[in-house]
């Protein structure tokens, strides 16, 4: 459990989606109660927390950073940005490693979140344009999941003639749901190969069915992740508790945003009033620790070529880099919900503007 606002306990990813929902709530009632003192805000982590948090944020104009929030909805939020690509790349970017490395009849299993559907959508659309099909789609409300169904569903589909399933991918930030995944997996002997997105790079997930027979299916499971960034930055976290922190990718993110964050105080100066800090953020270009960092109109962060990497679990349960994924700029999906992200940088940030007219 992590602690949240006046203390009150924050469930970890892990306890599920009605944890997400509990977590959204305090989220959103700590940012309301959040004294007129402050002038900006690093976080959340959970896209559907991020959402609750930016409605606050935009009424009370006080700029919010998160370092892993990757919804596309989020990218309509005023006084939002983020240091982690939106999900209309990292959508792409994981359809483009399951298309190179084999995949061309996905089955997707995606719960109707936020942060689930944002994720699935643009892996559709990514991989649909690669030549590929997603021929089984499992769909399940938040905290509703049927895994056995889910498996079962994939299995005919592997079975069928006309575009079997050869690979599946899974978006979701529920690891009790996919937890319970591997388990029916492993019993129904679905051997095929595994894909997830970024809320599964996490050991909560080799943890969960450890000394269990979906331990096996572990070494088949890719996930997707941001760019763990430069080396010299993972020894000093590591050296920081000798190691006892698992370090990823979200360290780096988090760094960039408390650095983007200072940047613009700085040159906002006193008394940092809400307008000027945001556009002094999206004036921020500059060499993050995870990558450049430089925010489009929207808020987004401006991938890089390499904004994601790769990695897979090994038999003992840890993550491990695979590569980078490799990724064509201007590739990403354009989601109806959102603006593109290759707005010009000349042009005056609409969100701004928006501001203004508050």
């Amino acid at each position: 459990m992590q602690r949240g606002a006046a203390g009150r306990p924050v469930p970890a990813p892990h306890d599920g989606w009605a944890a997400w929902k509990e977590r959204a709530r305090v989220v959103q009632q700590g940012a309301a109660s959040t004294s007129d003192a402050a002038v900006g805000v690093i976080g959340e982590v959970c896209s559907g927390a991020s959402v609750a948090a930016a409605g606050v944020a935009d009424s009370r104009r006080v700029p919010l950073v998160s370092p892993a929030s990757t919804s596309p909805s989020l990218s309509r939020a005023d006084y939002f940005l983020r240091t982690v690509p939106s999900d209309r790349y990292q959508g792409v970017a994981a359809a483009s490693l399951v298309y190179r490395q084999g995949g061309r009849n996905v089955g997707l299993v995606y719960d109707d979140s936020v942060y689930g559907y944002g994720l699935a959508f643009n892996f559709i659309a990514g991989f649909t344009s690669a030549g590929g099909s997603v021929p089984v789609v499992y769909t399940f409300k938040p905290d509703k999941g049927n895994a056995t169904a889910a498996v079962d569903k994939l299995l005919e589909g592997k079975a069928s003639q006309r575009n079997p399933v050869d690979a599946v991918f899974i978006a979701t930030n529920d690891l009790v749901f996919v937890a319970d995944f591997l388990k029916a997996a492993a019993a129904a002997r679905l051997d095929l190969p595994l894909y997830g997105g970024d809320s599964l790079a996490d050991v909560t997930v080799s943890n969960s069915v450890t000394n269990t027979p979906a331990a096996a299916l572990l070494p088949r499971l890719t996930v997707t992740a941001p760019n763990p960034g430069q080396e010299g930055f993972r020894q000093r976290f590591d050296a920081f508790d000798g190691g006892e922190t698992p370090f990823n990718g979200f360290a780096a993110t988090a760094y960039d945003a408390m650095a983007a964050m200072l940047r613009a105080l700085g040159a906002a100066g006193a008394p940092y009033a809400g307008e000027s800090v945001l556009q002094q953020l999206l004036r921020q270009k500059f060499q993050g620790v995870s990558g450049p960092i430089e925010f489009d109109a929207n808020g987004d962060l401006k991938p890089s070529s390499t904004a994601y990497a790769y990695l897979g679990f090994t038999p003992q349960g840890a993550l491990q880099l695979q590569g980078l994924i490799n990724q064509p700029l201007g590739n990403s999906s354009s989601s109806s919900s959102s603006s593109s992200s290759n707005t010009s940088s000349s042009s005056p940030p609409r969100r701004a503007l928006r501001g203004v007219q508050q």
